[in-house]
């Protein structure tokens, strides 16, 4: 008789397709495409989802759009403006919103003797709709003009004079039903720097506590750029400080907010594209204890190798990526890599306000060149249901557009994207697709957000509605599981007489779904497919079972079927279907009677469902299920075989020299491998066959393979930390009486914690002592890294100068209080081990006197953490301005005309000092953490104190790792900085002479000389005293040659 497959299968096999096709669950098939109305003009630069009492609309930005005049019935050109597309089924209708439909305002003045009108606002291109944002269901919307211009009147020698056009931006504040509130213009009528060119509105968005409204100003300040906080509740800007920020860092390009250090308080994020000497930058705000000024918290600068002009921080995304009330955060440098290929870097939580890069390589996408992948970046809801939020990011250069949909997780972000949308896919027509994005609202009331995708280059925006999942799990059910080959129990007899050993199957599926949808008559399609291990190229000679086709008589080795589960949280199961096995008496016969019989399910979704939107099957959940049937072996005493399995052996360490062993600890950045060297041992006389050897590690682990070992696999009850690697102790049985002994190796690079290795040994039958069969290895972990600390001030020495000042004058301006000092404090991590989160204690001289709060010594302005980390300091308490004035510091070491003065060092013993902790994030070997300290000396307390007094302040850090930490070298965890500060002295100017001065010094002189050669002429010294010594006449004679 000819086997043949069903042809069924074919169906089957097509309806498993296009689960890949359509990837997850944003449904590809059927989305909803939005053209942008005749009058409009880059339609969908921007989108956004919004809901309000239950109308659900797309909301479209078209910042070029021609508008009609309210009053004038007029074209206004390129206004701009923002579409409401209402989501129905059927309906794809879009109409505008009103907001601004006035023409520019004008003024009449008189120039002279003419009368001349003047507009003193230009809205034509002001780009109305280029910012877009909804807070949500029944939440407020804002969109804005950055490119709004003000033209104040001002006349110059009878003629006009536009000096002063301000190009300051605005925005409109829109209540939930989509009527204006109030227009917001946080730079409107300041003429002149900082604020003339601000743009504000360039990003919006609602603070994550709802009661502020976060404007990007990018020209502030000369382009140094920043963040305008306008409070909802008591309608007032506050502008964030740019002392940080040099001129064209663009800060603000993207903005947003969330909870970073607390559930209770509120940062807020702005990047700088441009900042950073072109590299980009991060920085979070918070407002000061009183609300009213804002103060930078700390700044995320890109990993190592990031080039100039990756405009990292061009795009932002705040989101709690895993689900541990703590804001996370996505940057995107869209330009970043050799080609534009364009990069998104996740920085985690570390539920203490300090954020840590997932991968300083970042998500990439698929890496396309010049595709700007991270050009956009939106929170987009938990689109699985599996409670973790998930993210979209945009690559609108990649051809036509692209669109990646990536998972949160437990540990931040999934790396590997779950979903690719094509604009290519959707319509060949689309242009620049996913140059915006929007999510979280449910538009279609499934209960699963949707996603909202503009594509301005064809003035179109597409709706895509996310699928409903489906919880389906399905299982094989045999009549009986195991085969006595000896015994004629359970037999069938076939037509021509022959008997057969039978089982069986019925194939039962459960609906566990508990989403809004009603399932009823939910169609599951499936396939059994028997022996599937032993078909061999193509061929079905080597499979031991089959079906009988009912109406044919053929022998079937597959079965597809469809059943429609209607209950929830209950099972179904097919009528039993008989399954035969090949008599051993056949010319093909089982032969193969050690491996165990397999019955393969498969399944999915019968699509089409009957519904506009079909549910998709839950994807952590597995679509395939197979039983086993096994054939009862040969025992020496029993049917059933019962074998003795033990397990034992001990833990090797391996240092990086190869020739290095360690005791069982394992020392983090010494230890290299860890090799478990295990003996598995069958103490009874049956044998065990088919034995396995588990052995469940930690994924800090990273297994190294061996020859008879399946790695890294995931057994039904590991954790999410967990993996094992299987191991065959034989290839057929383990003899009784007998062992076996193996090595595996991991690599130990990873680990970070204390680890345990749980090694099982079992096989397919009932161990006679369970209690032996597994065998736990501890291994404790043990740090070791010498953190070192160095610091400097800069200068070194100040120069103060000057009279007392009053109180009043000295708190007008930052640099009324004196000289600026920088300070640096550097933490060095010299290894081997990693440290995370040491904490470092800075002391500064605060206060001459503790009981007099005015005493002040040092007045600290700012603390700057460079890299992951975050301090406590409290900054400019008394909140003093600074104009920004650029200012020359003395550095020099001595000052002519200067005498040597003893030295008063001030120390926390003698003063009053403020201390505040540092707490650093992660430092591996090598790396350091730098804080920086900005102060001014307080100059006027010293003057009260002594004007000749020379002053050495201390400034002391001290750094101290993790309890867990060792350190070999404690000598060097404490810095003191020594700032000496010198009066200044002038130089004495120089008098002449009075001529009796010279005269009286004269004669005094020679009166001297007169008395001093008088008395030594009375003692005679000008006498010859010795005669003997004078020469007689003959001696005076000339000498005569002999």
């Amino acid at each position: 008789m000819e086997l043949r497959p069903s042809t069924n299968v074919l169906h089957f096999a097509f309806i498993l397709t296009l689960g890949k096709v359509y990837a997850f669950n944003l449904d590809v098939k059927s989305p909803v495409i939005y053209d942008g109305p005749a009058e409009s003009d880059l339609f969908g630069y921007t989108v956004a989802t919004h809901s309000y009492n239950g109308q659900k609309w797309l909301l479209v930005g078209a910042p070029l759009s021609n508008v009609t005049s309210s009053n004038t019935q007029e074209a206004l050109i390129k206004y701009g403006t923002v579409f409401k597309c209402e989501y129905k089924s059927g309906s794809k209708s879009c109409s505008e919103i009103l907001m601004d439909h006035q023409t520019p305002k004008k003024e009449v003045h008189q120039l002279g003797n003419r009368t001349v009108t003047i507009e003193v606002e230009k809205k034509t291109e002001q780009w109305l709709g280029a910012t877009l944002h909804s807070s949500g269901e029944n939440g407020k919307v804002v969109t804005c003009a950055p490119r709004y211009t003000e033209a104040p009147f001002t006349s110059k020698e009878g003629m006009i004079d536009h000096r002063y056009i301000a190009l300051i931006g605005r925005c409109f504040l829109m209540y939930g039903d989509l009527s204006i509130q109030r227009e917001i213009s946080p730079c409107k009528g300041r003429v002149g720097q900082p604020y003339g060119y601000c743009q504000a509105g360039t990003s919006a968005e609602f603070s994550a506590g709802g009661e502020d409204l976060l404007m990007g100003t990018v020209g502030f300040s000369s382009g140094k750029g920043g963040l305008a906080a306008y409070s909802l509740s008591a309608e007032k800007n506050i502008f964030s400080p740019t002392a940080s920020l040099k001129i064209h860092a663009y800060m603000g390009y993207a903005i947003s907010s969330g909870n970073f250090w607390s559930q209770k308080s509120t940062e807020f994020i702005g990047g700088a594209p441009r900042g950073n000497d072109m590299r980009g930058k991060v920085m979070m705000y918070a407002y000061t204890l009183d609300r009213n000024d804002i103060q930078i918290k700390s700044e995320i600068l890109p990993p190592p190798g990031i080039k100039v002009g990756s405009y990292f921080g061009s795009t932002i995304c705040v989101v709690d990526l895993n689900n541990d009330n703590f804001s996370d955060l996505l940057v995107g440098a869209p330009l970043a890599s050799d080609s534009d290929e364009g990069r998104v870097f996740v920085y985690v939580n570390n539920e203490m306000g300090a954020l840590d890069v997932q991968d300083p390589l970042g998500l990439v996408g698929d890496n396309i060149p010049y595709g700007q992948f991270g050009r956009e970046i939106a929170r987009v809801g938990d689109l699985n249901k599996d409670g973790f939020q998930d993210v979209a990011v945009g690559a609108p250069f990649e051809g036509n557009g692209a669109v990646y949909v990536y998972h949160g997780s437990r540990s931040g972000i999934n790396p590997t994207y779950k979903q690719k949308l094509r604009g290519s896919s959707v319509d060949p027509g689309l242009r620049l697709f996913g140059s915006s994005l929007a999510g979280i609202v449910d538009m279609d009331s499934n209960g699963y957000p949707d996603i909202a995708v503009g594509a301005y280059g064809s003035n179109k925006a597409v709706l895509f509605r996310t699928r409903s999942i489906v919880n389906a799990e399905g299982e094989i059910q045999l009549s009986r599981n195991q085969i006595i080959v000896e015994s004629d129990d359970n037999l069938c007899l076939l037509d021509g007489g022959k008997y057969y050993k039978c089982l069986n199957l019925s194939v039962c599926f459960s609906n566990k779904d508990k989403g809004a949808a009603n399932f009823a008559g939910l169609g599951i399609t499936y396939s059994v497919d028997l022996d599937r291990v032993k078909v061999v190229r193509g061929t079905n000679f080597f499979r031991r079972m089959f079906f009988l086709d009912e109406n044919s008589g053929d022998k079937l080795h597959t079965i597809n079927g469809v059943l429609n589960v209607t209950k929830r949280g209950g099972s179904q199961c097919t009528p039993p279907r008989t399954v035969y096995l090949k008599a051993c008496n056949e010319k093909d016969n089982l032969a193969d009677v050690a491996s165990s019989l397999t019955f393969d399910l498969d399944f999915g979704l019968v699509e089409p469902c009957g519904s506009s939107l079909c549910p998709v099957l839950n994807d952590s959940l597995p679509t395939t299920h197979t039983a086993k049937a096994f054939f009862m072996k040969r025992c020496k005493n029993q049917k059933v075989c019962v074998p003795d399995l033990a397990v034992d052996g001990k833990v090797v360490l391996v240092g990086y020299d190869e020739n290095r062993r360690f005791d069982n600890q394992l020392r983090l950045g010494l230890v290299k491998d860890l090799i478990l060297q295990l003996t598995v041992s069958n103490k009874a006389n049956d044998y065990a066959y088919y034995s396995k050897l588990v052995v469940k590690y930690p994924s800090s682990l990273s297994y190294q393979r061996t020859g008879d070992c399946e790695h890294d696999r995931r057994l039904d009850n590991d954790t999410q930390s967990q993996l094992s690697v299987i191991c065959d102790v034989e290839k057929v049985a383990l003899p009784g009486l007998s062992n076996k002994t193996f090595s595996i190796k991991f690599s130990a690079a990873s680990v970070e914690e204390d680890i345990s290795i749980i090694v099982t040994a079992k096989s397919q039958d009932l161990d006679a002592n369970e209690k032996d069969n597994s065998k736990e290895f501890f291994i404790a972990v043990k740090y070791e890294a010498d953190l070192e600390i160095k610091g400097y001030s800069k200068p070194d020495q100040v120069i103060y100068s000057g009279s007392v000042k009053t109180q009043e004058k000295v708190r007008e301006f930052q640099e009324e209080i004196g000289p600026e000092i920088v300070q640096t404090i550097k933490v060095f991590n010299h290894g081997p081990s990693v440290v995370d989160w040491s904490q470092l204690t800075i002391t500064v001289p605060k206060l001459l006197n503790k009981d007099d709060p005015e005493s002040f010594l040092m007045y600290l302005l700012q603390v700057e953490v460079i890299g992951s980390g975050s301090c406590n300091a409290v900054v400019n308490p008394l909140n003093i301005k600074s104009v920004q004035l650029n200012e020359s510091i003395s550095t020099e070491n001595s000052v002519k005309q200067r005498q040597t003065r003893d030295v008063k060092r001030l120390s926390c013993g003698e003063v009053g000092c403020q201390s505040f902790q540092c707490s650093l994030g992660r430092l591996r070997q090598g790396d350091k953490a730098e804080i920086k300290l900005t102060s001014r000396l307080w100059q006027n307390t010293l003057i009260k104190l002594d004007k000749s007094a020379v002053v050495e302040l201390e400034t002391i850090a001290q750094v101290q790792p993790p309890a867990k930490v060792t350190q070999p070298d404690v000598g060097n965890d404490a810095v003191t900085i020594i700032l000496t500060a010198k009066p200044e002295r002038p130089v004495a100017g120089k008098k002449s002479t009075p001529w009796w001065v010279y005269l009286v010094s004269v004669l005094g002189g020679v009166i001297l000389l007169g008395i001093a050669v008088l008395i030594l002429y009375k003692l005679g010294f000008f006498k010859r005293k010795n005669k003997s010594l004078e020469l007689t006449p003959e001696e005076l004679l000339p000498m005569k040659k002999v």
